[in-house]
């Protein structure tokens, strides 16, 4: 309570010093709505929340701007002790309203943006790490600032928000902005050497009963290439078997080139295959 109580105190001192003004006022913190019917619908909230029984501190109905009477401008608004059965609270205003919302714990405040219908951004304003590390961890919101009241990153990061606050699969911009304008094309190829081929070659998809490490070493060292025991063997597990029988085996090869090398290679004698970077980048990643 004291900390809501003071942090109303420092706003409702700040609310005057906002400036409202046209898009050419350099000065102005925010300027008009975009129509009348969206002024409209703003007031209505106020009006909503009002009847709900939150307390309207600062009312930014009927707000005029000077030469500029005729504009969809509101003034700031503050509500506060609303509840989340509060209509205004469950819904986007989308409008210069703020509504505070006390909550008795941290748990408490926690469960309040994880549990809303909407997951945009969240901010938590704290000294303590432990604090700020758990919140960020838990909260059920797709953009989390700490100690930052707008948690939106450049535009080269990926960023967008969760449940109803977001539109499809994907999020904007960063990569997931790349990936949604890009069509993937996979390329397998085959240069078969008649010295080095099986004389029962035959077209097969790959799979995981590859040569043991020894005798995949002797083959590779005798065709003069490197190869490993297993397409999806990470360089950094060394000696670890997966189930017995057709499982897949994980070994390291001594004669083998590391995994982030390019290109990824089996010997020759072994139906030489050839995979992507970003393939075996993505294969070690999901290990």
């Amino acid at each position: 309570k004291q900390t809501a109580d003071i942090l109303r105190e420092r706003m409702v001192a700040e609310i005057p010093s906002m400036r409202v003004g046209v898009s050419t006022d350099a000065g102005a913190h925010y300027g008009p709505v975009v129509t009348a019917q969206h002024k409209a619908r703003v007031e209505g909230w106020i009006d909503q929340g009002v009847k709900d029984g939150a307390e309207l501190v600062v009312d930014g109905r009927g707000f005029s701007l000077q030469g500029h009477e005729k504009g969809y401008f509101i003034g700031p608004s503050l509500f506060d002790h609303v509840t989340p059965e509060m209509e205004s609270y469950k819904e986007e205003i989308f409008g210069p309203v703020l509504q505070i919302v006390r909550a008795a714990s941290f748990e408490e405040a926690l469960s309040l943006p994880s549990k809303h219908q909407y997951g945009n951004g969240v901010a938590i304003f704290t000294q303590n790490g432990r604090a700020a590390r758990d919140f960020a961890a838990r909260v059920n919101v797709g953009m989390v600032g700490i100690n930052v009241p707008i948690p939106v990153p450049v535009a080269y990061h990926t960023f967008g928000g969760w449940k109803r606050s977001a539109f499809g699969d994907t999020n904007q911009h960063g990569m997931e902005g790349v990936k949604f304008w890009t069509k993937a094309k996979t390329v397998t190829a085959r240069w078969p050497d008649s010295d080095l081929e099986h004389a029962d070659s035959s077209f097969v998809i790959p799979t995981w009963n590859t040569p043991t490490a020894a005798s995949s070493s002797r083959r590779c060292a005798r065709s003069g290439r490197l190869a490993w025991q297993s397409a999806f063997v990470p360089s950094r597990v060394q000696a670890r078997r997966g189930r017995a029988g057709g499982g897949p085996r994980w070994m390291r090869m001594g004669p083998c080139q590391p995994l982030s090398m390019s290109p990824f290679r089996r010997c020759a004698s072994d139906r030489f295959w050839r995979i992507a970077d970003l393939v075996v980048i993505l294969m070690e990643s999901k290990i």
